[in-house]
């Protein structure tokens, strides 16, 4: 496989590489067909500092690998208090709970800097019936 391009791209919606999947755990076991097809659907999107990415009980069918940046994850308590439950930089993934049963995301992701993201549309049973040796 060729390096990912991402923080080179000259757009941002240039096509990604099976690579920009990275050595995540949650992608190995994955043929390099099945990893090109999810890639084919992933969006790229550069975003700007205290942008969302998502809100807690958003619909959540879509996750995201962060290229460049930060994020922080937060909670918002019933009483109206905002808590930070995680900072996460380059080659982290957000928004695995699309790829569970839950139908919303149960936290906030915002950018605490500017950020580029692939965005992976995965919907579950999509992932179980295609991707038979993922998170193998």
């Amino acid at each position: 496989m060729t390096a990912c391009s991402c923080e080179t791209a000259g757009s941002e919606f240039s096509p990604l590489h099976p690579s920009c999947l990275g050595e995540l755990w949650i992608f190995q076991g994955l043929a390099q067909r099945d990893a090109q097809a999810l890639v084919e659907g992933a969006l790229r999107k550069r975003r700007s500092k205290g942008e969302q990415i998502f809100l807690q009980g958003d619909p959540a069918g879509e996750m995201f690998l962060l290229k460049a940046g930060l994020i922080k994850l937060t909670r918002l308590l019933p009483d109206g208090a905002e808590i930070t439950l995680d900072i996460r930089g380059p080659g982290a993934v957000v928004g695995e709970t699309a790829l569970t049963e839950e139908s919303a995301y149960p936290l906030s992701a915002w950018c605490m800097e500017d950020c580029l993201t692939c965005g992976l549309h995965v919907i579950l049973e999509i992932v179980k019936t295609r991707f038979a040796g993922f998170g193998v």
